[in-house]
């Protein structure tokens, strides 16, 4: 695999990205919650997401960002999730989180897209709420056991992972269909053609159809990306400066250095290149 550096417009590192479906939008998300969209190559918006109260919540951040459709951009972030045009950054709909005693603020875990369009969110006190881009309607519910983070499934469920545990959750009624629980601490998920779930020393392989673990890899050092190519035949996992990406059809393993740096986000875009953002605030793209 070759490589392209893009040299960084500042210097705060790049911990998501996200792409349009034809390629053509690329996004990036950075420690200073600011969002960057490109068309291709050219910068186009660049958005502050820091609340006004952001003087008396030093936690807030960005902690995914999902292209919905070809007209809208949804980023999840400590306490909302904040709907954006995708052409223009301009913000469309806010979904707050919900308050204990009218001031306790509920944390967003994770937000994933359905394939119907909708989208689901939970919270750190177990709940979900299921919404729509286009309508103001949401539906609240209580989920068994509520995971940290979430992915899509095309079976219109959803994968979620906490700390000791994979599952499968259905989000009409918010029950686990099934569950597998681990040793070890789970710090990263990923979803494509198996399910993948990834501790500080080893990452998991499972079967989509009952969480059996198909295969086991070693996990490197660092923080816990972990990312399916668009066509599910290869996973790459994040070192302290590298990515080692697995062949799940030869079983070879590539190892990837990155030329400035540590490993902060990364994730493949539609054309099947690995885009690796680092400490520095500079963005690798492997061939």
């Amino acid at each position: 695999m070759g490589f392209a550096t893009a040299p960084p417009i500042q210097s705060h590192a790049v911990n998501h990205f996200a792409f349009s479906v034809d390629g053509n939008y690329s996004l990036m998300s950075r420690a200073d919650m600011t969002l960057e969209c490109y068309d291709r190559d050219r910068l186009i918006w660049v958005v502050d997401l820091k609340s006004d109260a952001e003087k008396v919540k030093p936690f807030d951040r960005i902690k995914e960002v999902l292209v919905v459709s070809d007209q809208c951009v949804a980023v999840t972030l400590t306490d909302r999730v904040t709907l954006l045009s995708l052409t223009t950054g301009v913000q469309l709909r806010s979904i707050e989180a919900r308050r204990t005693f009218g001031f306790l603020v509920n944390e967003i875990m994770s937000t994933c897209l359905l394939p119907d369009g909708r989208l689901v969110s939970t919270f750190n006190d177990g709940s979900m709420v299921v919404f729509q881009v286009d309508s103001e309607d949401t539906r609240w519910t209580k989920l068994d056991d509520g995971p940290n983070e979430i992915h899509s499934d095309p079976r219109g469920l959803f994968i979620g992972r906490d700390s000791w545990r994979a599952g499968i959750w259905n989000p009409e009624s918010g029950t686990i269909r099934s569950e597998r629980r681990f040793d070890e601490r789970l710090t990263g998920l990923a979803v494509g053609t198996f399910i993948a779930v990834r501790s500080l020393s080893h990452v998991f392989l499972l079967s989509g159809d009952d969480l059996s673990i198909v295969k086991t890899f070693p996990a490197p050092v660092g923080l816990p990306r972990i990312a399916f190519s668009p066509d599910g035949s290869k996973l790459a996992v994040g070192g302290y400066s590298t990515v080692t990406v697995h062949s799940l059809e030869t079983d070879m393993t590539t190892t990837l250095d990155l030329p400035t740096g540590r490993l902060v986000g990364m994730a493949f875009s539609p054309d099947g290149r690995l885009w690796a953002g680092d400490s520095t605030g500079e963005v690798t793209r492997f061939e």
